[in-house]
């Protein structure tokens, strides 16, 4: 009985204090995630800060929603916790968006558009539809617009009534804003291939060999440590992922797997 006494008069005066030590781990900031107008994916702002006032969205799944690659976004979702952004999926070496750049749109009329044709406008494609639309992208009313109105815009009203009609806004150069989507489709955004850069001057340095390697002219399956890029390509951390190789083995394994691929050697 004694023992026990003395046992009890030794016990800690609160059961809490051990429960509400130091040791208890704080609670993680939660990440913030914004669409990034460069690739229109959801990055996580502590990583990537926006050099401008963005909508942030806790949920990543909600970012994707206001994404302009929505699907594409939604692939990329982190499965740990954020990384800053998403990864790329693994089963596409080959990004689908953004691709290179098609011709850009002929104003003048020499150009004769038809079912399907694809046409360049501030780096944004352009595809004309099928009949009996396709006949309104010959129509200098019709073109496309030359500012981005981004996918699925939405219209802006005349007052605050909701059966108030939307405003028709104006392409710069003439021509009513709306018409143009009677004759053509708004694809992706796109980069201009790397032969439409213009070649170094003859007195430019020569390459010291820091370029990885990258696809050059898709059409001959070229790869290339050319300094000669879309800027895009780099400053992006998913096209920078997407584009580039350690190795001319490995560029030609990734752009053009099971064919004939060329090395060009730049340094």
């Amino acid at each position: 009985v004694k023992l026990l006494k003395k046992c009890l008069a030794k016990k800690p005066a609160s059961d809490t204090a051990l429960a509400t030590g130091p040791s208890s781990a704080p609670n993680p900031v939660p990440a913030k995630f914004y669409v990034q107008d460069s690739s229109g994916l959801c990055v996580d702002e502590a990583e990537f800060p926006s050099p401008y006032s963005v909508t942030t969205y806790e949920d990543y799944g909600e970012c994707c929603k206001t994404a302009w690659k929505k699907d594409l976004c939604l692939l990329q979702r982190p499965t740990m916790s954020p990384s800053g952004f998403p990864t790329m999926a693994p089963s596409t070496p080959w990004p689908t968006e953004p691709g290179f750049c098609p011709e850009p749109y002929d104003s003048s009329g020499a150009t004769k558009y038809k079912r399907n044709s694809e046409v360049e406008v501030d780096q944004v494609v352009y595809r004309c539809k099928p009949a009996p639309y396709s006949s309104y992208c010959n129509k200098s009313d019709f073109r496309p617009p030359q500012e981005d109105p981004g996918p699925e815009p939405k219209p802006q009203k005349n007052s605050d009534d909701p059966d108030a009609k939307p405003i028709a806004k104006i392409n710069k150069g003439g021509g009513a804003g709306p018409l143009w989507k009677d004759a053509w489709e708004r694809l992706y955004m796109c980069v201009y291939s790397p032969t439409e850069y213009p070649t170094p001057s003859p007195n430019t340095p020569a390459p010291s060999c820091k370029t990885r390697w990258h696809p050059g002219d898709i059409g001959k399956k070229i790869c290339t440590n050319s300094a000669i890029f879309p800027v895009l390509w780099s400053q992006d951390p998913i096209l920078r992922v997407a584009y580039f190789a350690d190795t001319a083995d490995e560029c030609c394994e990734k752009f053009y797997p099971r064919q004939k691929c060329r090395r060009r050697d730049e340094c």
